[in-house]
């Protein structure tokens, strides 16, 4: 009976660590569309980001620590948001440079029935008082972001620790005026060749 327990005990240790071993990436689209995480440390044991949602065929599902990954060829805004209960924040990472936190809002109690976004995502971001979020400009080039919980929501007076939230980026593109300024650039050289020519 005892060597049957260390096995099922061994198994159980082994199955662990291999699992804690595999993680998601998310191949990021750049379409400002928004990607759920999920945060629950009695599931997961920690407060990092991971993979709880099913809905889409890139994500597993299965509690596996989660990042995202995307390329910028030119400048793109990062936006991260909260939208579980609010009074939850983020610290938020790009490989294992923090890009900061989230906005600071107040922690609240689960008991008292905090906003609750589900995750409508849009209307979380738009609630700049109750939700925490980012809204970050990056220059050009390969980023892969995961993210932690910060600030969590309490229950009984002990931090929750159970939260969705969503990312998204999309490039920036050229303020209108610039291309304004370089197509009145670009007329007026024109102009002043062709006047050139005929001289």
């Amino acid at each position: 009976m005892k060597k049957i327990a260390g096995s099922l005990v061994g198994a159980l240790l082994l199955s662990a660590i291999a699992g804690g071993a595999h993680a998601t990436n998310i191949a990021l689209a750049t379409d400002g569309s928004w990607n759920e995480f999920d945060v629950d440390s009695f599931s997961s044991g920690n407060v990092k980001w991971i993979d709880n949602f099913s809905g889409a065929p890139q994500h597993t599902g299965d509690l596996s620590p989660l990042s995202f990954t995307f390329t910028l060829a030119t400048q793109g805004l990062l936006k991260v948001v909260d939208a579980g209960f609010a009074g939850d924040r983020f610290e938020v990472f790009n490989g294992s440079t923090s890009l900061g936190l989230t906005s600071a809002v107040p922690v609240t109690a689960f008991e008292d029935n905090p906003p609750d976004a589900g995750t409508d995502f849009y209307a979380a971001f738009a609630d700049h008082t109750n939700f925490s979020y980012m809204s970050l400009l990056l220059a050009p080039g390969t980023y892969t972001i995961t993210g932690a919980l910060a600030q969590s929501v309490t229950l009984g007076g002990a931090p929750l620790e159970s939260t969705a939230g969503a990312i998204s980026v999309a490039p920036v593109p050229l303020p209108a005026a610039v291309w304004l300024l370089a197509s009145g650039l670009l007329g007026f050289a024109g102009f002043g060749r062709r006047r050139a020519l005929t001289a």
